[in-house]
C-alpha cells in the first residue's frame, strides 16, 4: 500500500514539473504582423531578385543540338589517300632454334578390354598364426570373499547454521 501511494504521489509531481516547466518556454517567431498581430509569422511579398531566380528556374532549358552527320550510305566524294612511307620498321631477329623436350612414345600401351581375375586363395601363403600363452591356473589367483571388499562408508554431511536469535529492542 506504501508504494502503490508513492508511485502514485512522485508521478503526480513528475507530471506537474513538466507542464511547468514547457508552461514557462518563451515563444518565438517573427514580428507578430499578420492576422492583426495575433499569428507569430505571416506571408511576406518576395523582392524582384527571388523573382528572377524563379523566372529562370521556370524558363525551358536549351539543349544543343548535335551535329548534322554525314550519311554512311552515301559514297564519298574522295576516297581517303595513304600517306606514303620511306622506310619500312625493322624486323625482330629470328628466335635461336629451341631444343625439343620429350618427344612422346611412338606406341601407345593397349587398353585393358578385360577386367582382371583375382588371385586364387589357395595359392596366397598363409599367414603365421599367433601364439597364445597358457593361461594361468586357477589355483594362483587369490579368493575374494566379502570380508575382502572395503565397505562404503557415507560422505560426511555439512553442519547446519543454527538460527539467530533477533536482538530485542
Amino acid at each position: 500500500m506504501k508504494t502503490a501511494l508513492q508511485a502514485l504521489l512522485f508521478g503526480a509531481l513528475a507530471i506537474a514539473l513538466h507542464v511547468l516547466a514547457f508552461a514557462g518556454w518563451p515563444r518565438e517567431g517573427a514580428n507578430s504582423s499578420g492576422a492583426g498581430g495575433e499569428a507569430l509569422v505571416s506571408i511576406q511579398a518576395s523582392d524582384e531578385q527571388m523573382a528572377t531566380l524563379v523566372a529562370q528556374w521556370r524558363a525551358p532549358q536549351t539543349v544543343a543540338q548535335p551535329e548534322t552527320l554525314a550519311d554512311p550510305a552515301r559514297p564519298r566524294d574522295t576516297a581517303p589517300t595513304a600517306t606514303p612511307v620511306d622506310d619500312p620498321p625493322p624486323r625482330p631477329a629470328p628466335m635461336p632454334a629451341q631444343p625439343l623436350l620429350r618427344q612422346p612414345p611412338d606406341a601407345v600401351p593397349a587398353v585393358i578390354d578385360q577386367p582382371m581375375q583375382a588371385p586364387d586363395v589357395a595359392d596366397l601363403p598363409m599367414l603365421p598364426q599367433p601364439q597364445v600363452a597358457d593361461p594361468a591356473p586357477e589355483s594362483a589367483l587369490p579368493e575374494l570373499t566379502e570380508t575382502a571388499q572395503p565397505r562404503r562408508q557415507p560422505a560426511p554431511q555439512p553442519a547446519r547454521p543454527q538460527p539467530v536469535a533477533p536482538p530485542e529492542a
